[in-house]
């Protein structure tokens, strides 16, 4: 579906962007068949890699090419919501046309809010991210556990844009906070294992006081999930596949549990399980829960998890835009949700997808929580 929206949206620009431009045909054909070579470069990407979710390129023109995606989109929405714009000033006046007037004095500003835009959302997306900091308190949760710290990383998608310098610095920003628990849930990577060695070698040195966990992601299974299950544990990071793992921590239990990721399904990998991992654990310890994609947070809320961590969403990545794409995701977007005796934090990820590298409005994070029991 990706390459099919990616296709409307082409057909859309040349229609109401490329049309109605006052310029010669010639020039016209040049502007279509740039913006259709960037609208189609991931398809591009499949026939010479084998896949759009991890291009061998050096980073710097993984850069420009993810800028020139962005500024497609967004020339795309801008259009889109012009002409929607001009359609209501037309019911409004009773103009009889509403085509915009001066096109190419439109065309002209679309494309530089669009490459501006672009520039500073591609910037924004392959900064190291900052580290945001929550207290969170939570229902049935033991006093000896009061003050535990715990942070999450998700979405790290480590790549050729976000490569070893990158990770080391997360890595450093995470060991300075000197955690009580890591929790990685889910994407670390985009590539194999030969490709991405290296660039994710650094999370070998990640410290936290009772250990680092995670699970996979869906970007982990377009990469041979198994093996780099076998790697993450070779790391030091404990994944968690529809099991759990019981810590006794200040003389008082905790129970950690963990899920595969939805994709699994079409690698003919277990699909995510809760109840399965869940089982056995007594009703009386408090559960967080790592799932890397929010859905299904109300089974979780009934099996008594105290606590799910997710990522996945990468927070919408653009503002505004992110109330469109909560709906792709049970409506759980970016930040804290109460379901009925469970709490939902859905974080914005540390990294992102390089196909698509932008972020306006809405940050990168890596979470710090600091776990009280409600008075």
């Amino acid at each position: 579906m990706f390459h099919l929206y990616i296709a409307l949206g082409f057909v859309f620009l040349s229609w109401r962007f490329i049309g109605p431009m006052k310029v010669h045909k010639p020039f016209k054909w040049f502007i279509a068949t740039i913006f259709l070579f960037i609208s189609q470069y991931h398809l591009i990407q499949i026939q010479i890699f084998g896949t759009m979710f991890s291009p061998e390129l050096p980073r710097w023109l993984v850069i420009l090419l993810g800028w020139a995606f962005c500024t497609f989109v967004l020339i795309v929405a801008i259009t889109l919501i012009k002409d929607l714009l001009s359609i209501v000033l037309f019911f409004i006046n009773k103009r009889k046309k509403w085509a915009v007037h001066r096109h190419n004095v439109c065309s002209v500003i679309t494309l530089l809010l669009s490459t501006s835009f672009a520039g500073v959302g591609v910037s924004n997306a392959i900064q190291t991210p900052k580290v945001r900091k929550l207290d969170l308190t939570l229902h049935e949760w033991p006093i000896a556990l009061n003050g535990l710290r715990v942070v999450q990383l998700t979405d790290l998608h480590v790549s050729t844009l976000f490569p070893e310098p990158w990770t080391k610095s997360v890595v450093n920003q995470v060991n300075a906070l000197d955690p009580d628990l890591i929790l990685i849930t889910g994407d670390f990577i985009d590539g194999t294992i030969q490709d991405r060695d290296k660039d994710i070698k650094p999370l070998k040195n990640l410290k936290a006081r009772y250990g680092t966990y995670g699970v996979l992601g869906n970007h982990e299974y377009y990469f041979n999930a198994m093996d780099w299950n076998k790697h993450f544990e070779m790391l030091g990071i404990t994944i968690l596949n529809n099991e759990h793992r019981t810590l006794n921590i200040r003389d008082s239990l905790l129970t950690l549990a963990g899920v595969t990721d939805e994709s699994a399904k079409q690698f003919d990998f277990p699909t995510p399980d809760i109840p399965t991992a869940l089982k056995d654990v007594p009703s009386s310890v408090p559960i967080i829960l790592m799932k890397h994609q929010p859905s299904d947070a109300a089974l979780a809320d009934k099996q008594g998890v105290t606590l799910q961590l997710s990522g996945h969403t990468h927070g919408g990545m653009i503002w505004g835009l992110n109330q469109i794409a909560k709906y792709a995701n049970q409506g759980f977007i970016s930040g804290l949700y109460q379901l009925p005796t469970m709490q939902l934090y859905v974080s914005n990820g540390a990294a992102l997808w390089n196909g698509f590298p932008i972020r306006l409005g809405v940050p990168a994070e890596i979470t710090e929580f600091t776990l009280y029991l409600s008075k």
